[in-house]
């Protein structure tokens, strides 16, 4: 069972659902984006941005 079942069977609004859903796609790639920025200050010992990609 997927999350956005178990949330319509919980009697979550469908708007509510979708609108939750997306944002945790965009907090997936902000999170990725993240993880490489630290391990390449790490491994670089220097700061520089790495590129978002789509």
């Amino acid at each position: 069972m997927n999350t956005s079942t178990i949330l319509h069977e919980a009697d979550f609004h469908t708007d509510h659902i979708n609108a939750q859903l997306a944002h945790q796609k965009q907090r997936v790639k902000l999170m990725n984006w993240w993880g490489n920025y630290v391990d390449n200050c790490t491994r670089d010992k220097s700061i520089s941005l790495p590129r978002r990609t789509a």
